[in-house]
């Protein structure tokens, strides 16, 4: 997380120089990608916490979704059994058995 707020912040300082080489503004860029920076610096202090730490400590294998018939989870992937869905771009793939 920290490296990715770092990555927020070259890219910023690289399209500000284009920018204002450029003479367009730049104000809004600045605003809008610290603000984005900051939020990713933000996460990466909290998930670092000895809080999260606990939080997170037992996490294991996400629960199938209710609802969905023949769902099941495999390891770093949700499958489901059939039926139109299974394209919907909502993470679900089709799994054959």
């Amino acid at each position: 997380m920290v490296v990715g707020a770092l990555e927020w912040l070259v890219t910023l300082a690289m399209l500000v120089a284009e920018r204002r080489a450029g003479g367009e503004p730049w104000l809004r860029l600045v605003i809008i990608l610290g603000a984005v920076g900051a939020v990713a610096l933000g996460s990466a202090v909290l998930l670092s916490t000895p809080r999260a730490a606990r939080h997170f400590a037992g996490a294991g294998d996400p629960e199938p979704p209710a609802g969905i018939p023949g769902c099941k989870v495999l390891p770093h992937a949700v499958t489901y059994g059939g039926g139109q869905d299974a394209e919907s771009g909502l993470g679900l793939r089709h799994v054959e058995e």
